[in-house]
């Protein structure tokens, strides 16, 4: 028996249209605008997530080039991943004081008690450097032998090779964006790498799970060139220390290895290992970096065995890095002032407002007497800062006829 619907339902409501790569290119360049001007999209957050698919690439980079304090911006400070599949999403980061105070601490012991003990081995390892957080890209493979093919082809003139370069500007992005917190880089006499052989990350507990994705990315991505990723995973307080507080921060370490089928992986050496308990207590253990870690694999393979087995192994304790955590959140939360009905400033004399606009009033009239001076403008008679003086003839001594005494 077959039943009939009744004929007086309302219609279905329209499907809601998707939207379309010029409006996630607008709310993408609205939110940037925001960040570079130095405010924040509401409510803050240490990352922010836009819809970009890899065909709105070209159009988000065509718009980010005509804007070019935007750009200037964008290339010295903006911290963005972006991942192509499959929708296309880009991540812009947004470090906290705490996630900023902590890399620094750890930059520092970098600096301080690791590279230069390596540049004493070996003459070679003085190119070891710090490379802050730097946007790295990876191709993969198929993509990238594609279009080296392509590239490899146009050699037949500058008008072949100049479309082949605006053609592949306006290709749908295929390349896999991160921007690291920190990493160490070689650029040394004879040789330069392109990428670094151990990055760090400081993420907070809400990306706990992306963690391991972004250890494959670096070291799967580069074919284990990236040979270490540290990550620290701090809780993310945005008010000061209560008893319920959770004060838990762990540690992550991975490096290249392979599982029972012989698949290249990122192995986990340290996982989640707390460093800092949740009442706040620095917890017992330390944390092993070793020479390979440090150093691209080639430069490393090429060092004789007696440097290698002369490396001593790099340790920071567990307290450490409690520490290091603990004067970061110091500095970042301010004691609160006391309530009070309301603040009161003193207000300016009338002596002072006029003195201020005296101040503005006159500085006007000079920029408009330079700017005729400048000019050569012969119809100009006021007076100007810029004018040539006349010489001064200094006045010639007289003597004066005395008077006879009466």
């Amino acid at each position: 028996m077959s039943m009939s619907l009744p004929s007086d339902l309302p219609p279905s409501p329209p499907l809601t249209p998707k939207s379309s790569p010029t409006d996630d290119v607008d709310a993408l360049l609205s939110a940037l605008r925001l960040v570079a001007r130095g405010r924040l999209p509401s409510p803050r957050r240490d990352q922010y997530s836009f819809p970009l698919p890899p065909a709105a690439w070209p159009i988000f980079q065509a718009r980010l080039s005509a804007e070019a304090p935007l750009l200037a911006w964008f290339t010295a400070h903006a911290r963005y991943d972006y991942t192509p599949d499959p929708d296309g999403t880009f991540v812009l980061r947004m470090p906290g004081k705490v996630h900023e105070n902590f890399i620094a601490s750890f930059n520092s012991y970098v600096v301080r008690e690791i590279l230069p003990k390596l540049s004493a081995l070996d003459e070679r390892l003085s190119g070891l450097g710090l490379g802050g957080s730097r946007t790295l890209s990876f191709e993969p493979e198929q993509r990238g032998a594609a279009e080296s093919a392509e590239d490899q082809e146009v050699d037949e003139g500058s008008r072949v090779q100049e479309q082949a370069v605006q053609d592949k500007q306006s290709r749908p992005k295929t390349t896999l964006d991160r921007s690291p917190d920190t990493c160490i880089v070689y650029n040394g006499r004879d040789y330069h790498y392109k990428w670094p052989a151990l990055v760090a990350e400081v993420s907070y507990t809400q990306q706990r799970r992306a963690l391991p994705h972004l250890a494959d990315d670096y070291i799967l991505e580069t074919n284990f060139q990236i040979r270490c990723v540290l990550a620290f995973d701090v809780p993310d307080r945005q008010h000061p220390k209560t008893k319920d507080t959770d004060m838990t921060a762990v540690v992550y370490l991975w490096r290249p290895g392979f599982n029972a089928e012989e698949e290249a992986i990122s192995e986990a050496h340290v996982d989640a290992v707390p460093f800092r308990s949740a009442d706040g207590k620095p917890c017992d253990g330390e944390l092993t970096i070793e020479m390979a870690d440090l150093i691209p694999n080639p430069i490393y393979q090429d060092l004789p065995q007696r440097i290698q087995e002369a490396c001593p192994k790099f340790t920071i304790s567990f307290a450490q890095l409690s520490e290091w955590l603990d004067s970061a959140e110091r500095e970042t939360f301010v004691p609160n002032m006391p309530p009070l009905a309301r603040k009161r400033r003193r207000a300016l004399t009338p002596e002072e407002v006029l003195g201020d606009e005296r101040e503005r009033k006159f500085r006007k009239q000079e920029q408009v007497a330079d700017a005729l001076t400048a000019k050569g403008d012969g119809t100009w008679k006021g007076t100007t800062t810029g004018r040539t003086k006349a010489p001064i003839t200094p006045r010639m001594r007289q003597s004066e006829r005395l008077n006879p005494k009466d």
